[in-house]
C-alpha cells in the first residue's frame, strides 16, 4: 500500500474567521504542511498538504474540509503518489 500527498486550497469566508479556520484544520486534520497564501484585502487562503494511504482517497477529506464553519470553498490542487 502506498501513500499519497494531497494538496488542497481552502478559502475562508472572511479575514475575521481565517484564524479559526486555520486552527480547526490543524486540530482535526493534522496536516503535514499548511501555508497561508495571501489573496486580497487581508484574506488568506490556506494551502494544506495531507499525507495518507492511497486506498483512502481524497474525496472524504475535501468534504470534511468544506464542513468546517467559516470555509467558503475547497479545491483539490494536486494528488501525488509518494511511496
Amino acid at each position: 500500500m502506498g501513500k499519497v500527498a494531497i494538496t488542497f486550497k481552502v478559502y475562508p469566508e472572511s479575514p475575521e474567521v481565517q484564524e479559526k479556520v486555520a486552527a480547526e484544520i490543524k486540530e482535526k486534520f493534522k496536516p503535514n504542511q499548511m501555508i497561508a497564501v495571501p489573496i486580497f484585502g487581508g484574506l488568506n487562503a490556506f494551502k494544506v498538504i495531507i499525507v495518507r494511504d492511497d486506498k483512502q482517497g481524497q474525496g472524504t477529506l475535501e468534504e470534511d474540509l468544506r464542513k468546517i464553519p467559516g470555509v467558503s470553498e475547497v479545491q483539490t490542487d494536486d494528488v501525488t503518489l509518494i511511496s
